[in-house]
């Protein structure tokens, strides 16, 4: 298994940034400061500060 560590820090993404893909990896996202929504197969989740996301979309 090859693990890749890395960090982006962005103040203000675009709203088109997040479109729906997948890929062969594991994404953690962590929101120290902001608001906002995340939509996950018709659910919306709150994003607060503190907040910790774990992106698992494998493509087989």
């Amino acid at each position: 298994m090859d693990i890749t560590l890395g960090h982006l820090y962005t103040p203000k993404l675009p709203e088109d940034h997040f479109l729906l893909h997948t890929h062969n990896t594991y994404e953690i996202y962590y929101m120290p400061t902001g608001i906002g929504h995340f939509y996950i197969e018709g659910a919306v989740y709150d994003i607060v500060p503190g907040t910790i996301m774990m992106d698992c979309s494998i493509t087989l």
